[in-house]
């Protein structure tokens, strides 16, 4: 038996090797296609945990500046608090 080793992109000799023994062209089609859905789903998989890890820090990153603004305009209120004269009534004997 003879075997034909063809240039397929992404794999290595050893897979070439088993796709070209005594396959028909509809064999290596499918394994590739096969092949390529695996790749898809691993990627999917990658965007999926990068999305969620953006995410959280997005959640994260929103709330901590909540927290920093809300001190902020607590320290501006004690700022205008102390700035104002206090009120003083007028002497009704005056």
């Amino acid at each position: 038996m003879t075997v034909v080793k063809m240039a397929v992109r992404g794999q290595d000799e050893e897979q070439i090797t088993h796709i070209a023994k005594g396959t028909t062209v509809l064999h290596r089609l499918e394994a590739q296609k096969s092949n390529r859905r695996q790749r898809k789903g691993s990627i999917f998989v990658e965007y999926l945990l990068l999305l969620t890890i953006i995410g959280l820090g997005g959640l994260v990153g929103i709330s901590d500046v909540r927290a920093a603004l809300h001190n902020e305009l607590i320290e501006l209120a004690f700022a205008i608090d102390s700035i104002t004269p206090p009120v003083t009534m007028p002497d009704p004997n005056d």
